[in-house]
């Protein structure tokens, strides 16, 4: 996995234990099965997403949702370097409403928590950028969704 060193969560426990999150791994390995499609709505750098793909196989998909513009780049990355083809990753933001969002821009060498962005589509940003912003519904997929892992730090009943 490719990782930000700085990153005080993430990047620190595949740093120190060459994992992240095992036990919530544990519990999606009971509810995700071959031929599963999948969205990762808060896909941050792929940690679950990497899982999610295999666990899902060449009959299933992954649809990665990422914001963030560096840890979207990680993200891809990632799912480059361990050859996942059933993934697909969009930098966008999910909500309920279509538009855009304005992302807060992170200093990515500052020692942080680098996936706990805040979302809010009402706020005001200085520095930062904007994101296209889309509802679950306003994505068209070829079949029903079986699984949906959300971790949007604020914006989980928005989704």
């Amino acid at each position: 996995m490719i990782y930000n060193r700085k990153d005080i969560y993430q990047g620190k426990s595949f740093e120190h234990f060459g994992e992240y999150s095992e036990e919530e791994a544990l519990l999606f390995k009971k509810y995700i099965k071959e031929g599963d499609s999948v969205f990762d709505i808060g896909a941050n750098i792929g940690s679950f997403t990497t899982l999610f793909s295999r666990l899902s196989g060449k009959n299933g998909f992954v649809i990665a949702f990422e914001p963030e513009r560096h840890n979207f780049y990680v993200l891809c990355g990632n799912m480059a370097i361990n050859n996942l083809s059933n993934v697909h990753c969009f930098q966008y933001a999910i909500g309920e409403n279509s538009g855009t969002i304005n992302i807060p821009e992170l200093n990515h060498e500052e020692i942080q928590n680098h996936g706990g962005i805040e979302l809010n589509p009402n706020a005001k940003v200085e520095t930062g950028y904007t994101v296209n912003l889309t509802t679950i519904d306003a994505i068209s997929i070829p079949s029903r969704i079986s699984f949906i892992k959300i971790d949007v730090e604020g914006m989980e009943l928005s989704v």
